[in-house]
């Protein structure tokens, strides 16, 4: 998985539950989006590599001017202390930066587990899981799905994110379990379910052996043939 995916997904997880955020957050979440429009297209090496290094500078930029915004900050139903490092940590895996992005997020575990926030804890546990999945720490990113995974709080794309890691540590029994309550999350809404394959769709192929993976992606196709979109 290239840090590309690795960012798409913390971010997606991010949005699991986000509501209207300040405007200085989602012009930085779009300066990331374009980033992935840079990557994804047939530029010569050379350019593509120079976009992105303005892309980046860009978002960083709009990052700081946005952490340094209090009134921005206060409008914002994250806490500071967890917002900032989840964003700094989004930044600096898109950069390639997996190491850098793995301290951010553990800081933004750490603020999460202060606050005594379930949701929040839930978030970072699952990102970490993705960070630690690029830099081949399989065991423990397993630790990290499996505390996550123990919480009150979850959702499909968390339940998705941490199968893969759970798999990619060897633990298919494990994957299997978070899959299928993923399954049923989806089950009753074709759209949802659509939605899940289509952005999870490159985790699902990974773990197409296993039972729950393959029936979200039949349950999908077969949404789609029926007008599910």
């Amino acid at each position: 998985m290239t840090e590309t995916h690795a960012v798409d997904r913390d971010r997606s997880l991010f949005f699991t539950t986000q509501r209207q955020e300040p405007k200085g957050h989602t012009v930085f979440l779009e300066a990331l989006n374009q980033a992935e429009t840079v990557v994804s297209a047939d530029f010569p090496p050379v350019e593509k590599q120079a976009a992105l290094q303005r892309i980046y500078s860009h978002a960083e930029k709009l990052l700081d001017e946005f952490l340094a915004d209090e009134a921005a900050l206060a409008n914002s139903r994250r806490p500071a202390r967890w917002l900032a490092p989840i964003l700094r940590a989004m930044l600096t895996s898109a950069r390639g930066d997996a190491g850098a992005a793995l301290g951010h997020g553990q800081q933004a575990l750490a603020a999460a587990e202060e606050l005594r926030d379930e949701e929040l804890t839930a978030i970072a546990l699952s990102n970490l899981t993705e960070y630690t999945s690029v830099l081949e720490q399989y065991d423990l990113g397993a630790e990290y799905a499996r505390r996550a995974l123990r919480s009150r709080w979850t959702n499909s794309g968390i339940l998705v994110t941490c199968a893969k890691a759970l798999y990619k540590a060897g633990d298919k029994t494990a994957a299997e379990r978070a899959l299928a309550r993923a399954a049923e999350f989806l089950s009753d809404d074709p759209r949802s379910i659509i939605r899940a394959h289509g952005e999870y769709e490159h985790d699902l192929s990974l773990m197409a052996d296993l039972p729950s993976a393959r029936a979200i992606v039949e349950h999908a196709a077969d949404s789609r043939e029926k007008g599910g979109v």
